[in-house]
């Protein structure tokens, strides 16, 4: 038991600087949504909301006018689908998403309250930071679709929680 409470203070103490994006090392302009869904910004554009097909085989970017690219979604709902040879969308590397929901998943572990999350691209400009080391940090690997499942409402939560109190004050 006491082991446990020296992790969670650890935890406490090297979270208490950063930002959830510096600790799973996002790229800057990275942010979340109220969803939890992550998204990039390059160059005030969102590379991660994508035009698809009713039959989804591929994904274009969110302003072309393809044939196909009808139907506005996020791009994790269409993987495994290729990018369309003809717009050539950008394919962000979201490596970086499974870090963070394996972080939430260990921080809500040991009962820590998530530190601030970026909602907006401006939100996070330090990502380029290099994040600090967490404890027991063999405990990150690419989240499974369970671990998705379990993370994904803790991550809504929280953002809900930090929505309201941004308001709260403002």
């Amino acid at each position: 038991m006491e082991t446990e409470q020296q992790t969670r203070q650890a935890f406490c103490t090297v979270i208490q600087n950063c930002t959830l994006m510096q600790l799973a090392g996002a790229p800057s302009g990275s942010y979340l949504d109220p969803d939890g869904m992550p998204h990039l910004s390059v160059n005030g554009k969102d590379i991660c909301s994508v035009r698809c097909s009713s039959f989804g085989e591929v994904f274009h970017d969110s302003s072309s006018h393809c044939s196909g690219a009808k139907y506005p979604t996020h791009l994790l709902n269409l993987v495994p689908c290729a990018p369309c040879r003809v717009c050539n969308p950008s394919v962000p590397n979201l490596h970086w998403y499974n870090q963070l929901l394996s972080i939430v998943l260990t921080l809500a572990q040991y009962n820590v309250p998530l530190p601030h999350i970026a909602l907006t691209p401006d939100d996070h400009l330090t990502a380029d930071m290099v994040p600090p080391i967490l404890p027991d940090t063999e405990l990150y690997e690419e989240a499974s679709a369970w671990e998705f499942n379990m993370a994904l409402p803790i991550l809504q939560q929280a953002i809900a929680r930090q929505i309201k109190q941004d308001q709260t004050e403002a």
